[in-house]
């Protein structure tokens, strides 16, 4: 995390912008951390201006509780209109990966995350060995 803030405050920008980034970045929870992280990998900051933007609109990302396509398929069955007996016939795998694009889902490394408000965020590159953190556009 620690990292993180550093690439942050070392980005263009005045130093009004530096004081609240840094002051705002030392009361993070690790949730935050995570959907930070997950917002800056959609929507890199060029400046300290866009790294704040990024901060203010935290509130906007939900995590979802899944760390691979079998996992976000099974939790989609768990929300969708689908009788229980019916659940094994599906690919969750396949109806996961679905609804990771379906819903502009991007894969983080803690669990996934998704916009409240953005429905038009597109998806980053995907390792299934390596992530368990979703973000996207909820809706």
């Amino acid at each position: 995390m620690k990292e993180n803030a550093d690439l942050l405050l070392r980005l263009p920008g005045t130093a009004d912008e530096r004081n609240w980034l840094r002051e705002h970045l030392e009361t993070l929870s690790v949730r935050e951390w995570d959907i930070l992280a997950a917002a800056v990998e959609r929507s890199p900051p060029a400046a300290m201006a866009d790294a704040v933007n990024n901060l203010l609109t935290l509130g906007e990302y939900e995590v979802l509780p899944a760390g691979s396509y079998e996992q976000l398929g099974a939790l989609y069955l768990q929300t969708a209109d689908v009788p229980n007996e019916q659940r094994p016939a599906f690919d969750k795998g396949a109806l996961g990966w679905w609804y990771a694009n379906e819903h502009s889902l991007t894969a983080v490394s803690t669990s996934p995350i998704r916009s409240r408000t953005r429905p038009n965020l597109t998806m980053g590159t995907i390792s299934p060995q390596t992530w368990s953190c979703w973000i996207g556009a909820c809706g």
